[in-house]
């Protein structure tokens, strides 16, 4: 998570690398995989049938939990211009562009989001709640570090609470 500031203009980005490079692993390994049973590999002619179909299948497997993971990953980025007053939240992923643009002033807090992660270590995603009662979530990854610099940073330039939920 990369927070810049240049005059009055305020850049959160957030490109899920990490995300990125084990989803295409998953995705490359399982097309091999699946690949396998049909001439790529050596020596699958001592092999039956349901074995060509089970090997075939991890594979098919693989690239799609790889794909699932590229899918929940998109980069954000939060751009917000306190001079004109706008704010525009972008997210690029796998076959999707998605933008969100709001007022400045419309913001009413700052959010960190907090959950556990599967082994109870503490992860965070930064998040602005809008007067209207829109929630922003500025990126869809959660993170254990980062986040909570970030949403410091912003609330202090804003000059709005930060919440936590």
């Amino acid at each position: 998570m990369q927070l810049t500031t240049h005059g009055r203009t305020i850049s959160l980005t957030h490109t899920p690398g990490m995300h990125w490079l084990l989803g295409g692993g998953f995705v490359v390994l399982g097309i091999i995989g699946a690949a396998a049973p049909f001439g790529l590999a050596t020596g699958v002619d001592a092999l039956r049938r349901w074995e060509l179909l089970v090997i075939a299948l991890i594979g098919a497997c693989s690239a799609g939990a790889g794909i699932w993971l590229l899918a929940r990953s998109p980069r954000s980025a939060l751009m917000l211009d306190l001079e004109s007053g706008r704010g525009r939240l972008q997210r690029r992923g796998l076959a999707m562009v998605e933008t969100t643009e709001f007022a400045v002033d419309g913001i009413d807090a700052v959010e960190l989001e907090h959950s556990k992660d599967d082994e109870g270590g503490d992860i965070y995603r930064p998040a602005l709640r809008l007067r209207d009662g829109t929630r922003l979530i500025v990126s869809t990854v959660w993170m254990h570090h980062g986040p909570q610099e970030a949403v410091a940073t912003l609330s202090k330039a804003l000059a709005r609470p930060v919440v936590r939920s």
